[in-house]
């Protein structure tokens, strides 16, 4: 009896241990996507959990090999398009807004600075929004704007406007400016 005692707790030793190599092996192997990931100048387009960069192809494989999680580095743009509309019976104008590049599935800010001559006559900040899709991207989204103060006859009115998109998640900001063309 004692025979066949020693012999169970001896198999069962034998497969605790064969799990646990193998528990061990899975994790070693876990982050090799990761890793992969950093090779080829990949390290450029991710950051450690507390966003620092990474110098080189090294520092970020020895990072994800270590169990370390990588975070994307998003790069917004944006591109913005306008042209000229008559809005409530006053000419105005309407900029058309796309961008990539942003938190997926993320709030993403737009705000608009009005210049004539390179100079700030006005802003409009807060009013609008929209949402990343899964893929990071925004638009077309549609901004109208008519200013019975400023319409295009005026001699105070813009003639270019600054788009701003703010990544609500990251904070990060993109602008392009647009010529105002009435």
């Amino acid at each position: 009896m004692r025979t066949i005692m020693a012999r169970l707790v001896a198999v069962l030793g034998l497969l605790l241990g064969a799990l646990t190599l193998g528990a061990v092996a899975s994790a070693d192997t876990g982050n090799s996507d990761a890793a992969h990931a950093c090779q080829q100048g990949g390290y450029a387009n991710y950051a450690r959990a507390d966003g620092t960069t990474f110098a080189n192809t090294g520092e970020c494989v020895s990072y994800a090999a270590d169990g370390g999680r990588l975070v994307r580095i998003l790069h917004p743009a944006i591109t913005a398009t306008e042209t000229t509309t008559t809005i409530f019976g006053t000419t105005g104008f309407v900029i058309v807004v796309s961008g990539t590049g942003f938190t997926p599935g993320g709030t993403v800010s737009l705000d608009l600075t009005f210049l004539r001559n390179g100079t700030v006559v006005g802003s409009l900040t807060g009013n609008d929004s929209t949402t990343a899709t899964a893929t990071g991207a925004i638009g077309p989204y549609q901004l109208n704007y008519q200013n019975p103060a400023f319409p295009c006859s005026s001699a105070g009115n813009p003639t270019s406007v600054v788009v701003t998109a703010t990544d609500a998640t990251t904070g990060v900001q993109t602008t392009t400016t647009v010529a105002v063309p009435c």
